[in-house]
């Protein structure tokens, strides 16, 4: 029997030792390859959660201006049909809302914006008339789902101006018939005068 000599055996050493090193380097390139799937799943979760939370955020904030934009009566026809349909945080639109009247209205013993509003000096002093009252007066009733419209004619910001302009006005016509009784006191004293001296 003769027997096998070394140079039979190198090639087969050969192959082992590629085949070790290629099974090892693919094992790693695996390794590292499943890290970064995993890393990149991970971060994609996250996107989709912030993306998630931005978008609530997002309608949040849209409802929120509907609820200013129909307390002002800047609403068009659209904005008022997704008010009254569409809001999907109803909780917090409520919420928003009471706290709306509370800062117009004031709550309790703290007085808002129009401190004692029934009273006749302070809607005056913000240039509002007797009957803007019912402009202020916005309910949500607890067991309505969805809020209502206010029911006025005639928005908060065409009632305070048409009250500031009508001030304006009084205050002008005031400034003349102040301007005219003073020149008719002038004319009154030159008259006195001259009466005096004759």
């Amino acid at each position: 029997m003769a027997k096998p000599s070394n140079e039979a055996k190198l090639p087969v050493i050969i192959a082992m030792v590629f085949f070790i090193i290629a099974t090892l380097g693919i094992g790693i390139f695996a390794y590292t390859l499943s890290q970064d799937v995993e890393k990149a799943r991970a971060d994609a979760k996250t996107a989709a959660d912030d993306k998630a939370a931005a978008d609530k955020l997002k309608a949040q904030a849209q409802e929120e201006l509907l609820l200013y934009k129909v307390a002002v009566g800047n609403a068009t026809a659209d904005d008022k049909a997704k008010f009254q349909s569409g809001i999907t945080d109803v909780a917090g639109l409520r919420e928003k809302h009471t706290r709306l009247m509370e800062s117009i209205n004031g709550s309790g013993s703290t007085k808002g914006v129009l401190g004692n509003a029934r009273d006749n000096e302070a809607k005056t002093a913000i240039g509002l008339q007797l009957n803007d009252v019912s402009v202020l007066t916005w309910a949500w009733p607890a067991n309505q789902q969805n809020p209502p419209l206010p029911a006025v004619n005639e928005s908060l910001i065409s009632s305070a101006v048409r009250s500031a302009a009508q001030r304006q006005l009084a205050v002008r016509k005031s400034d003349l018939e102040v301007k005219a009784l003073d020149d008719a006191k002038k004319s009154l004293d030159a008259v006195v005068t001259q009466f005096n001296v004759a």
